[in-house]
Parts: structure tokens; C-alpha cells; sequence
């Protein structure tokens, strides 16, 4: 099993199963500042929690991006639950 963001459409497109899991935006947040207060880097929680926010909201409203090669959904579609195939 691995985690990141481009394993499914980059690293195994050919994967036989691919499943998408993910955390609140706000338990996201408070991961990445953590990691960026343990590294001595001046954050902030708030400001952190916008950009992750603003990330999904890019990435579940592609617009008029092309869905990358490998992808098994259309831009601004979701992939089905059998084997990455197109729903």
C-alpha cells in the first residue's frame, strides 16, 4: 500500500485496484503544521487550513483541465469502486 498524491494516475496507472481514502481538511491541516512546527518553519494553523481547503476545492472542480492520462475518470468525474474503471 502506498499514499500520495499522483501513485493511482503516475506512479501504478495500470494498478488492478486503486482506493481512495482521505482525512477532514481540518485534520489535514493540523497534520501539516505540526510537521512544519516540528521542522522549527513559522506557520500558520489558519492559514494552512485555507490552502488545504482551497487544494480540494481545486481538485474536486477540475474545470477546464484535462484529467491526466491514466486518471480512469473524466475531468470532474469520479472513478467507480471496481478497478479504477470508469463510472
Amino acid at each position: 500500500m502506498l499514499e500520495g498524491r499522483d501513485i493511482g494516475t503516475v506512479v501504478f496507472p495500470d494498478a488492478e485496484a486503486k482506493f481512495f481514502l482521505t482525512a477532514s481538511a481540518e485534520l489535514r491541516a493540523e497534520r501539516r503544521y505540526r510537521e512544519l512546527v516540528a521542522r522549527a518553519i513559522p506557520c500558520d494553523l489558519a492559514a494552512i487550513g485555507r490552502e488545504v481547503s482551497e487544494r480540494d476545492r481545486r481538485d474536486r472542480h477540475p474545470g477546464d483541465r484535462a484529467p491526466r492520462p491514466g486518471s480512469g475518470c473524466d475531468a470532474g468525474g469520479q472513478l467507480g469502486a471496481h478497478r479504477g474503471r470508469r463510472s
